[in-house]
């Protein structure tokens, strides 16, 4: 469904981790849930009306002539996604904090919902000349774009906890604010600032990503993997992954299909 770039500059690696193109000859309508993540996503479309409602975004191509930038935030239930035909997109897919290095306001401004319009002049000038180049340029263009707008920050605390928990999902954020020296309003205001959720929402998305990893691994078990990420027993696994999905984890994994690889972990309607 999405041909996937990796980026070559070295700074961009740091807070970007991939640029990702709708494919035309994937076949159209197409309609899934995309699940919560915790990463967030700019993407570029051309000739397209986009839609969004109470977590069902719709894209549509269009005839009329238009350029629309797309930001897409934090949420904590299930996104329905629908094209009903292929449009012309290209997507920057950041790490937690990436984003917030490309933009004077920080992340919570510009994602007021899950997802959003953008009203930015340089974006829109930028995707003017991202639409006239040929499809094998976008991408280094892109490359290009965003190493220009690069932003010096100092966000090495919010990163220390964000590494902190993924290197230790068991570690509590009271333990975390301890060993850091910060409050626990300290540590949530820096969440919702450069993360754009709670350090428990965080938490619960991180742990539902690690699981749909570990689904990979060819010795899945549902059981050991639940408890492997910090969830207590059975019960707790299938509560939290239910508010994530709203389907039991025996459920979803049964209905990924080919095409939902580990990149898009998606469930087709």
């Amino acid at each position: 469904m999405y041909e996937v770039f990796l980026p070559k500059s070295e700074l961009l690696k740091k807070h970007i981790n991939e640029i990702t193109v709708l494919k035309e000859n994937s076949s159209y309508p197409k309609e899934y849930f995309a699940f919560p993540h915790n990463v967030s996503s700019i993407a570029f479309f051309k000739d397209a009306e986009i839609k969004y409602n109470n977590h069902y975004l719709e894209i549509n191509r269009t005839q009329k002539k238009s350029l629309s930038v797309v930001i897409i935030g934090k949420y904590i239930k299930p996104l329905l996604v629908k094209y009903s035909d292929y449009v012309t997109e290209i997507a920057v897919n950041f790490s937690p904090t990436g984003i917030n290095y490309f933009f004077d306001e920080e992340f919570h401004d510009l994602t007021k919902s899950p997802v959003q319009i953008l009203d930015n002049v340089q974006l829109k000038q930028f995707a003017v000349l991202l639409f006239n180049l040929s499809k094998k340029e976008r991408t280094a263009a892109t490359e290009r774009f965003f190493e220009q707008r690069f932003i010096t920050k100092d966000l090495q605390l919010i990163e220390q906890i964000i590494r902190t928990v993924e290197n230790d999902n068991l570690m509590k954020f009271k333990d975390i604010s301890k060993a850091l020296n910060i409050s626990a309003r300290s540590l949530n205001r820096l969440f919702h600032k450069y993360i754009g959720c709670s350090p428990k929402d965080y938490k619960k998305i991180l742990r539902f990503r690690n699981v749909l990893k570990d689904y990979n691994n060819p010795d899945f078990n549902l059981t050991e993997m639940g408890l492997k990420n910090d969830y207590y027993d059975s019960p707790h696994f299938t509560r939290e992954f239910k508010k994530l999905t709203t389907m039991t984890p025996k459920k979803y994994f049964k209905h990924l299909t080919f095409e939902s690889k580990k990149e898009f972990p998606y469930i087709f309607k």
